[in-house]
């Protein structure tokens, strides 16, 4: 999966909890421009950036090794 199609996920799931890149940015200790980085594909986030983010919004982060097709 590329950073843009990541992005697009994360951003689907902030918007399903009803949160603001803002919201979110203060319930994780990330910046807003960050968050907006992350959506748009522009930033590369850590592993444990991942898992805070998913966990301020109450989610369970999943990382998978699949065959390429």
């Amino acid at each position: 999966m590329d950073k843009v199609t990541m992005g697009a996920r994360f951003k689907q799931a902030r918007l399903n909890k009803h949160l603001t890149q803002e919201a979110l940015g203060e319930m994780c200790d990330c910046g807003t421009t960050y968050i907006s980085d992350i959506e748009r594909g522009k930033a590369n986030p850590t592993i444990k950036t991942l898992k805070r983010l998913a966990d301020a919004m109450n989610m369970q982060l999943k990382i998978e090794f699949i065959s390429k097709k």
